[in-house]
């Protein structure tokens, strides 16, 4: 990701996160604005968001237990069953399990399991799992993130991608 040269605390942050992740074979990936970059869609990255099957729940908090983080379950704009966050490298990580967007006529429910990993790449030796991009211009368009919905739907009928 040529683009996190520019942010290194970011990019030493997800690489932390990626081993801690894949250390203990949990079912991980990606997501959020700095998956954007990764596909070369330009927007600002403020935090890194990282998609966690619930099946690795138990392994997830066995993972972090060491951090210093805060927990969520759920608020007005989110139905998340299991919001953790946490700083690394002064840049704050948040891990959605069972990822969730309340709306007014239910919710959104992103789906990610095993199943799920759109893609997989090697960032200075760790595996780096990609959620789905489709799946995010969904969950964008459920926020009302019109500016990053666009930006994908522009990114996939570029490249002739059905989503």
């Amino acid at each position: 990701m040529r683009y996190l040269e520019d942010v290194p605390n970011m990019k030493n942050a997800l690489l932390i996160i990626a081993k801690l992740l894949n250390e203990h074979k949990i079912t991980w990936g990606l997501g959020g604005s700095m998956l954007l970059l990764y596909y070369g869609i330009q927007c600002d990255v403020n935090d890194i968001d990282i998609l966690i099957d619930i099946d690795d729940l138990d392994k997830f908090r066995n993972a972090i237990k060491g951090f210093t983080f805060t927990r969520e379950s759920g608020n007005d704009e989110y139905a998340t069953a299991h919001l953790y966050s946490l700083e690394i490298n002064r840049v704050e990580v948040d891990f959605m399990i069972d990822f969730r967007v309340k709306q007014h006529s239910g919710e959104f429910v992103f789906p990610f399991g095993k199943d799920s990993i759109e893609k997989k790449f090697i960032l200075d030796g760790e595996t780096i799992c990609l959620s789905s991009l489709g799946e995010w211009k969904n969950a964008y368009r459920a926020m009302n993130r019109k500016a990053k919905y666009l930006l994908i739907e522009a990114y996939l009928g570029s490249k002739n991608i059905n989503s």
